[in-house]
């Protein structure tokens, strides 16, 4: 056997080998018992950022791929945040069964390198998160502490957390009134090393 042949032949094996989980998972869901749920399977508006999508589009993009959730994390993707629009938001996914989840492109930190002056004081970034995320049926919010730059910033990372667990704990009975739960997003200041 020549040594082209040869790896052609252990290529196709690996392949096989490879796709024997796929198919058998393929057979078995065909025979799934009633109640018992798939995963489900989304997009991040910032993975399709290249695209420059709005919301809209991005719930678009997750219909013609049949997934099941769509991530807006960025405020920005919206084309408005005022409530006729954020409903119709809500409408096209709900039509189509498909989960929203909402996120700031900011930290409620002061304290942090991305805080985003525009809010007057950093619980009205979190309570505007927490009324877009309602309006279009969002079960989460979720809120950064800050960047990398956080973690060599004076005080470390730790002066940056306290100021967002005291923003958090400022809007906790808000959110619960909204029926909505906070996620922490860990990005690059909370990775571990």
């Amino acid at each position: 056997m020549k040594r082209r042949d040869f790896t052609k032949m252990a290529g196709m094996s690996m392949l096989a080998i490879q796709s024997l989980p796929s198919i058998a998972s393929t057979m078995l869901s065909k025979n799934k018992p009633a109640g018992v749920s798939k995963v489900p399977l989304g997009v991040c508006n910032y993975s399709l950022r290249g695209m420059k999508l709005k919301a809209e589009q991005v719930l678009e993009y997750a219909i013609e791929h049949n997934l099941d959730s769509v991530l807006i994390n960025v405020f920005r993707t919206f084309e408005s945040l005022e409530a006729k629009h954020l409903a119709e938001v809500r409408k096209l996914a709900e039509a189509n069964d498909i989960s929203i989840y909402v996120g700031g492109d900011f930290s409620v930190s002061k304290t942090s390198s991305m805080y985003y002056d525009g809010y007057e004081y950093a619980e009205a970034g979190l309570r505007e998160g927490i009324r877009v995320a309602s309006a279009v049926g969002s079960p989460i919010v979720i809120i950064r502490i800050g960047s990398i730059k956080e973690r060599y910033s004076a005080g470390g990372l730790e002066v940056h957390i306290k100021e967002v667990i005291r923003v958090l704990k400022a809007l906790r009975g808000h959110a619960l009134d909204e029926g909505l739960k906070f996620a922490v997003e860990n990005h690059g200041e909370l990775r571990t090393e």
